[in-house]
Order: structure tokens, then C-alpha cells, then sequence
């Protein structure tokens, strides 16, 4: 490892397989016997920015099993990460994915909750035929930007916003499939 790198979390193995009959176990103390220890999560900076690499997937993982001790890592990580410029109250099945273009940036939000879902290829493959609107979704998006002259969707609405400390506020009514949000 680097200099400046630092190991966070060792694993016991196999604690990161993905497997719904095992339980998952995070620890730094004894390991029974025949199993082995592994690094899980080592941090890095370089300049003025930090990494953190996890050893597999444990945001899936904690999607799938809710297991409160990977809730727990996950807590750490978000509050040893800077201050997110995306903030939202909208479900986790609600992808947000911001992007800044010249002078504007923009958000798509995508909506994943569907009220009817084909699986079959013999109906022209996966697809959701109903989607489960959301409604009345806050945004913060970091800015830092003092003034801003509008805050539109692709469907042609202006949304009214406030700015404070840095992130754009504003309220997405009705979220349908997908949205485009344009900040400027």
C-alpha cells in the first residue's frame, strides 16, 4: 500500500459473498479457524480529493439483505465523504444522476417502481408497462452559485427555487418514468 494509504475495515472471509443462507460478519478480531482475514476498505488521498476502494459490492449487498452491520459501515462512509451535491427525499428506487455542461447543470431522475412488469421475451422482452408515479420529490443540488436563472424540466415547467449555502432547492411535483431538470 501507499504511504498515505490506510486499511479501514478487514473482513472476515468469506463475509463478502453473496450468499442469503450465510451471515455476514465485519470484524477485526479473531478469526475462527479456517477462515481468513481480508482488507475490505482502504482509503487514499492525493491531493485534494480522498478515495475510499471497497472490496465488493456493499451497496448491493445491503440493498439485498438490510444487514444492520454493513448499515453500519455505510453511515461511516457517507459521513467521512464531503457534503453530497445531490440531496433528495425521493425513494431509493429513484435514480438521481447530475451532471454539470457549461454554464448549467442537469439532472435526470429516473423512477425504477413499476406497477406491472413484463418478463417474458415472448412479449417483446422486459419492460414495465405501468409505471408508480412519485410525487412532491425535494432536490438539493450543490451549486455554489449565488444566483441561477431558472430551474426547467425537459416537459417545459419552471420550477420555482430557493438557493442557501451553496445547493439549488426546489420540489419535482410528479415524477412519471423519467425527467430531465435544467438548472441555470
Amino acid at each position: 500500500m501507499a504511504d498515505d494509504a490506510c486499511l479501514v475495515i478487514n473482513s472476515q472471509m468469506p463475509a463478502t459473498e453473496t450468499n442469503s443462507k450465510r451471515q455476514f460478519s465485519f470484524q477485526i478480531t479473531d478469526v475462527p479457524h479456517g477462515q481468513r482475514r481480508e482488507p475490505f476498505a482502504s482509503t487514499h488521498s492525493f491531493g485534494a480529493g480522498k478515495t475510499l476502494y471497497m472490496g465488493g459490492n456493499i451497496f448491493r449487498d445491503y440493498a439485498v439483505y438490510g444487514n444492520p452491520d454493513i448499515e453500519k459501515i455505510l453511515k461511516g462512509i457517507i459521513k467521512w465523504c464531503p457534503a453530497s451535491p445531490i440531496l433528495t427525499n425521493a425513494p431509493s428506487f429513484v435514480e438521481a444522476a447530475c451532471y454539470k455542461a457549461g454554464d448549467m447543470y442537469i439532472l435526470h431522475l429516473i423512477n425504477y417502481a413499476t406497477g406491472k412488469l413484463r418478463t417474458t421475451q415472448a412479449l417483446g422482452g422486459p419492460a414495465a408497462d405501468e409505471s408508480v408515479p412519485i410525487h412532491d420529490i425535494r432536490i438539493s443540488i450543490r451549486t455554489g452559485k449565488d444566483k441561477l436563472q431558472s430551474v426547467i424540466t425537459n416537459e417545459g415547467n419552471v420550477l420555482d427555487f430557493k438557493i442557501d449555502n451553496d445547493y439549488v432547492n426546489f420540489i419535482v411535483p410528479v415524477l412519471d418514468i423519467h425527467l430531465m431538470v435544467i438548472i441555470r
